[in-house]
Order: C-alpha cells, then sequence, then structure tokens
C-alpha cells in the first residue's frame, strides 16, 4: 500500500474485517465536469480566442493566437470510457498554442494538499504527434487568479507524448504542498503546443481527473445530479428554456413588481447576474427587467408594467456567473 493508505477494522455480525483504502479512496477529483457532461452556457462555440471562456462548465479555453473553428461537445469516447462526451478543439489557420485549463477554489485546496495524481485522455486527430504540456499555477491571493504563477518547472512540465489518429493517457504526479500560495488556489492547464491546431484537425479531451496520491487511477464518474449541482456553484442560467417565467396581472401602466428568484444552488460567492430580451410569444412582456443585486443564495430584480400587455406571463432570461 502506499502512504497514503489506512487500514480500516469493522466489526460485522461479530467478526472483526478489515479492508484497505487506497490513494484514489482518499477522495474524488477536485477537478468538476472531467467528463464534460455539463454544457449550460453552449454546446458549441466558433469564437474562442486569446480571451479565457467558458464553453463547456468549469473549463475555460483559449489560444496563444487565433480563432478556433469551434470548441464543441463531442460524443468520441475512449472504448468502455464511464465519460459520455469529450471536448472537441477543432483547429484553424493561425492558431499557434490551445490551452484548455480550470482553477480550482481555495476552500477545496485541503483536500488536494499532497501529492497528486493528474491524468486524461486525448485523442489527437492532427495529422502528427504532438506533446502537451501541463502548467500547475497559485493565484496572488485567495480565489483571486488576477496574476497566476506557474509553479511546476515555471514554464509547465512536458507530459507523454500523443500518437496521432489514436487515443492517449496523460499523467502527471507531483507533492504540490510546498507550492508558494498552495492555500490560495490551484489552476490546472492542459496547453496543447503551437503548431498543432494550424489546421482542420481536432484534438478530443476527456476522462480529465486531479486526485490524492500517486497512482494513475481509473477515472472517477460523478452522479450527473452531483456533478451539476457542482457547476451551478459558479455558473447557473434560467430554467426551462433558457428563461424565467413569472404570471403577473398588470393593474395599470407603468406599475412597478419586484421579483425574487432564488439559485438552484448556493453560488461560490455573490454573482454578476446578467439579464437579457426575449422574443416569441406575442401578448407577453419580455424586456429585460432591472437588477436589484444578488447574493450567494439568489438575486432579484424589478420591472415596469408594459402598456400594450394586460396581463400575462412576464418572461425574462438571466444568467448568474460566480467563476473564479
Amino acid at each position: 500500500m502506499s502512504r497514503y493508505s489506512d487500514i480500516i477494522g469493522s466489526v460485522v455480525g461479530g467478526v472483526k474485517k478489515s479492508f484497505a483504502l487506497s490513494d484514489h479512496d482518499h477522495g474524488d477529483s477536485a477537478l468538476i465536469n472531467g467528463a464534460f457532461e455539463i454544457w449550460q452556457r453552449t454546446t458549441s462555440d466558433a469564437a474562442v480566442t486569446t480571451a479565457r471562456k467558458y464553453v463547456a462548465d468549469r473549463w475555460a479555453v483559449k489560444t496563444g493566437a487565433g480563432i478556433l473553428t469551434s470548441v464543441a461537445r463531442s460524443t468520441t469516447v475512449p472504448t468502455g470510457s464511464l465519460a459520455q462526451y469529450s471536448l472537441a478543439l477543432t483547429g484553424k489557420a493561425g492558431v499557434t498554442t490551445v490551452d484548455v485549463g480550470q482553477r480550482i477554489e481555495a476552500s477545496n485546496i485541503p483536500k488536494i494538499n499532497r501529492t497528486v495524481t493528474f491524468s486524461a485522455k486525448i485523442y489527437n486527430n492532427t495529422g502528427a504527434a504532438f506533446t502537451p504540456v501541463l502548467l500547475v499555477g497559485t493565484p496572488s491571493a485567495s480565489d483571486n487568479f488576477t496574476t497566476t504563477t506557474v509553479r511546476n518547472g515555471g514554464s509547465g512540465e512536458n507530459l507523454q507524448s500523443c500518437a496521432d489518429q489514436a487515443w492517449n493517457t496523460v499523467s502527471w504526479t507531483a507533492d504540490i504542498s510546498g507550492y508558494t500560495n498552495i492555500l490560495y488556489g490551484l489552476e490546472v492547464v492542459i496547453r496543447i503546443p503551437s503548431g498543432s491546431m494550424v489546421d482542420s484537425g481536432v484534438v478530443y479531451i476527456t476522462e480529465v481527473q486531479l486526485i490524492p496520491g500517486s497512482v494513475v487511477s481509473q477515472f472517477s464518474k460523478r452522479m450527473a445530479g452531483i456533478e451539476l449541482a457542482l457547476c451551478q456553484r459558479y455558473y447557473e442560467i434560467a430554467s426551462g428554456n433558457a428563461y424565467e417565467s413569472i404570471f403577473q396581472s398588470y393593474v395599470s401602466s407603468g406599475q412597478t413588481y419586484r421579483f425574487g428568484v432564488p439559485f438552484k444552488t448556493q453560488k461560490r460567492s455573490s454573482p454578476v447576474c446578467t439579464y437579457a430580451n426575449l422574443s416569441g410569444d406575442v401578448g407577453f412582456d419580455q424586456s429585460a427587467p432591472t437588477s436589484l443585486g444578488a447574493n450567494i443564495y439568489g438575486h432579484s430584480v424589478y420591472k415596469t408594467a408594459n402598456a400594450t400587455v394586460a396581463s400575462g406571463y412576464y418572461y425574462f432570461s438571466w444568467t448568474a456567473d460566480s467563476e473564479l
């Protein structure tokens, strides 16, 4: 057994039994949505460039230069995979490096403040082998990643070479407990090297995890409802068909209505809420409301009655963003 293994004794029917806990059993992955099954924003985006942008929940993508053809959800996964989906990156002329990363908040660091193992499955369909780089960094203040310093080798460390036209398992093991500012949080980034995605080649990534211990373990898949709730802690979109609907009967034009909307999941911090107009059902008011504020539990808005609508449902679209 490894140095993180324990022997636990239990008494069942008067007989004492012992069993071992492996490294992997000490906790599931510190990375969320490693199977790329939650996509609240969209399942395909053709505007990912040099600024970090979330497409799949919790995973931000950016290029060193150029615009990717698309970042999309794909059903291409390894044979026998526990994941249903992968993140598909489609290249384009002018694209250099491509970073896919996730930031782990400070409150989740104690479970991994030790030797950890990162692993992922990568399918290379670019026409030639490439070697991805892993960058692991810490922020300058708790949960504030405005400035992040890479701690593993300064410029990251090479993972295993990824053969073309094949699924490849990449992994990395290190004791991160000595990293400066480790208790402030952690950023984990997979970098596809420059020159790999300069045409229409595709890279698929799935089964990404960061677990305590020194063993590359089978991917640990959470139940779908748990994974969704973990994602919604950082980002949530209005329910139903991407809008909130509230029935109201206008007494007179100009009357102001106030609405309180609870979040499905308590947010990491007070989120930035964004509201948008809708269009569709004639006779229903679908203009954006005005914010009254938000906290980790929910948000509230107000709306002045529309003179052209006597009564009915008031629709409004919103998102709540508490990403790191």
